[in-house]
């Protein structure tokens, strides 16, 4: 493989779509997909990102087994990178050689400081939606896989330790992005408040009235993550949906558990209304 290959410029701007799963993912996807200058919307690139975890397997067993076949970290990287970047061309001429390739798999959101070490030019979108919101979405996925099946505080707390972690992530390397990270709450983009800022971040331009016209894959019967605001016009009838979809013990739990993250990124009036809540109940 070339070892210069990485110093050539891709011959597209690189987008990836990232976040918590439920967190408004596919639908940001969707909506980056409109713009004519944007491949067709596809679905997740698990591919992808099981090639970018095998970098980890190489650095991890680095003095163990890679270094037999690499003389340094820094051979390696390049190996990598170059490898990476022939499977996103292929990608590219698969979808039509677009201006931008974007792609989005929630659970690569944890990746993503390694694809900008791979891709310093790449433009990262990370999708935040309140916590509430995001934790009832996760109980209707489990509900759909099991409808036999009591959701329990154990569920949830799966759920907000992933929230947590997959957001340390990004903060914690956040400086590491430049000007190349954007991050939006999903409560604003539904509403149409953020696709000024994205058509400006990615070189863009959203056609809401395009959603998911032109998507490259159909829908999968009994997808249980599936919700039916896909495949529809972008709306906000499941912002806040926790108010009814939740009980008290779940919300003061999930509170609990996503302190840091709420405050992080500015849902403290839900908290404060959490907290009203469960003192007026008991």
């Amino acid at each position: 493989m070339n070892k210069h290959l990485q110093e050539i410029p891709l011959p597209f701007k690189l987008v990836f779509v990232g976040g918590a799963p439920r967190s408004g993912t596919t639908v940001l996807h969707a909506a980056v997909c409109s713009s004519d200058n944007v491949n067709n919307y596809v679905s997740e690139c698990s591919y992808f990102k099981a090639l970018v975890k095998a970098y980890y397997a190489g650095i991890n067993n680095f003095h163990a087994h890679t270094s037999d076949l690499f003389k340094t970290h820094a051979e390696f990287f390049v190996y990598h990178s170059n490898l990476l970047r022939e499977v996103l061309i292929d990608h590219w001429q698969y979808l039509g050689r677009p201006q931008v390739l974007a792609l989005k798999d929630p659970l690569m959101t944890y990746d993503f400081p390694t694809l900008n070490a791979f891709f310093p030019d790449a433009k990262f979108v990370v999708s935040i939606r309140n916590p509430f919101d995001l934790a009832l979405s996760r109980k209707r996925v489990l509900e759909k896989e099991n409808p036999q099946a009591k959701v329990t505080l154990n569920h949830h707390a799966q759920t907000c330790r992933e929230l947590v972690s997959l957001y340390a992530t990004i903060v914690n390397n956040q400086n590491k992005f430049k000007n190349n990270l954007m991050m939006l709450r999903y409560e604003d983009f539904v509403q149409g408040n953020q696709d000024q800022n994205l058509n400006q971040f990615l070189g863009i331009k959203i056609n809401r009235d395009k959603v998911w016209q032109d998507a490259h894959t159909n829908r999968k019967a009994n997808n249980p993550w599936d919700t039916d605001k896909y495949w529809k016009p972008i709306q906000n009838s499941s912002v806040n949906a926790f108010r009814t979809g939740l009980n008290q013990d779940e919300m003061n739990f999930i509170a609990q558990e996503t302190k840091q993250f709420i405050e992080m990124f500015n849902y403290t009036d839900l908290l404060q209304e959490q907290r009203s809540s469960s003192i007026s109940q008991s």
